[in-house]
């Protein structure tokens, strides 16, 4: 439901004109195959056959990163949707006929478009009426945000059906280089700007600190700053900069995965962000096993009461008003750090392993039911249906008697802990045993091999395909 409104927000925003694109130089054949690597799992749940091809090695364009990338994984999404199982999606990638063009187009072997209507599927909510098509339901918005966003990129989009064959082609153009754009449209590409401190020199902006970290940088701590202003981000990551490597993120949707790949010793988010805001990575982050012992400091412009509760409720560990000291902002990172540190060797934030589980030091009543609802659950592991009612009757207690024990012994709710554990045991099934990603998800209880393989990269931040291929060659 999140993703169609944010879907139909977009649209709304697009249409009124209150969405301004930056720029950024790409190379969009590794940023095309980026994207689609998203659906990895659904591709190899459908048994589909699915090519990239591109006659040159590499295509730079001025895109924005941030709204292009909608563009893939709509028209990836329908593709899969429309075509049969063990059918074919080819995806092809180069130069424009027209000069200073390139484009990208998907190509399916699916139930294909009425000729008639070929003009109309682009419109806001329109749904083509082949019979065929209707056990596809959807909502006819993403084809339209699709539209609008090519056209933004001063492209166009266009869509026929295959000759001498089944399925459609829906195909993207945009133009190379940017000479079309205004010069506030483009991201800066230079790698220092300067900021007002209060020593009133410039000071030049740290590049995001993805490569191989020194020596001495390998004994510093790690901080994430996440913030949509870049002033702000900069600022900060100079007065820490002597005593942590610095990761900087614009949003929580691009922090998260950051966090989960790399778990740093401290996060500093602001609170109002676009795409993710503070509140919901902090959420995602406490409610993660992996994760959830990592420190959040939430900087904010609101005052109010019920956004510092909100933030502290959902785990927050610090909560500053902007404008801040950045003194005090100093001192909470260390003391943050510090206090983790003293408590690393008996809390990992690794709830989930049933070593930790057996040897909690319990009140004999609260042990046994943490036995007793393990047993439930790996009784029941592979029934889809079961949930927090089905083992608070088997355990002959009330599901929010259940749900208190339960997050005062382990940190997570009762529905968290079973979903983790159906993880943790697919996780084990992907090691051990020669089966497809769909009999995985069916065996620990899954329905929907797209909504496990979500989950599943929640928890350990690549998809079941990938961690498969680590894990054998670790």
């Amino acid at each position: 439901i999140l993703h169609l409104l944010n879907q139909l927000i977009n649209a709304r925003k697009f249409d009124q004109g209150k969405i301004e694109l930056k720029f950024q130089k790409t190379e969009i054949i590794g940023f095309v195959k980026s994207i689609t690597s998203l659906f990895d799992d659904q591709i190899e749940s459908h048994g589909v056959k699915f090519e990239i091809n591109h006659p040159d090695s590499e295509i730079t364009a001025y895109i924005d990163p941030n709204h292009f990338d909608k563009i893939i994984q709509n028209l990836i999404s329908n593709a899969i949707k429309f075509t049969p199982q063990n059918g074919t999606i080819e995806v092809n990638i180069g130069p424009h006929e027209k000069k200073n063009q390139f484009y990208i187009s998907v190509k399916d072997n699916g139930v294909g478009i009425k000729e008639s209507e070929l003009n109309n599927v682009f419109n806001r909510f329109y749904q083509v009426s082949n019979n065929e098509s209707r056990q596809f339901e959807g909502t006819g918005i993403g084809l339209h945000l699709t539209k609008s966003i090519a056209e933004l990129h001063h492209g166009t989009v266009k869509v026929e059906n295959n000759k001498n064959q089944e399925g459609c082609k829906f195909i993207i153009s945009a133009p190379l280089g940017k000479s079309h754009l205004k010069k506030s449209m483009i991201a800066e590409e230079t790698s220092a700007t300067s900021y007002p401190n209060k020593e009133t020199h410039a000071i030049h902006i740290i590049p995001n600190r993805e490569e191989v970290k020194s020596p001495s940088e390998k004994n510093k701590p790690t901080v994430l700053i996440v913030d949509d202003d870049d002033e702000i981000r900069n600022y900060i990551a100079i007065e820490l900069q002597n005593h942590y490597n610095i990761i900087k993120k614009e949003n929580g949707k691009l922090a998260l995965p950051e966090v989960i790949k790399n778990a740093p010793a401290l996060i500093i988010s602001d609170v109002v962000m676009p795409e993710m805001d503070g509140i919901t990575l902090t959420r995602k982050i406490k409610k993660n096993i992996h994760t959830n012992h990592i420190p959040v400091i939430l900087l904010t412009g609101k005052t109010d009461k019920e956004t510092n509760l909100e933030g502290l409720e959902i785990g927050a560990d610090a909560y500053i008003n902007k404008p801040f000291n950045i003194d005090i902002l100093k001192k909470t990172v260390k003391n943050l750090i510090k206090n983790r540190n003293v408590l690393k060797n008996t809390y990992s934030g690794n709830q989930l392993h049933e070593e930790k589980i057996k040897h909690i030091d319990l009140k004999s009543g609260d042990e046994t039911l943490v036995e007793k609802f393990m047993e439930v659950v790996n009784n029941n592991i592979s029934n889809p249906n079961l949930n927090v009612e089905m083992v608070a009757s088997e355990l002959g207690i009330s599901r929010v008697h259940l749900y208190r024990k339960l997050k005062q012994l382990t940190n997570q709710s009762a529905g968290e802990l079973i979903t983790n554990i159906r993880l943790k045991e697919a996780a084990n099934l992907l090691i051990s045993k020669n089966i497809n990603i769909a009999e995985v998800a069916y065996a620990v209880g899954f329905s929907s091999t797209s909504k496990f393989s979500t989950r599943f990269k929640d928890l350990y931040g690549m998809p079941p395909t990938n961690y498969r291929q680590k894990q054998k060659h670790a």
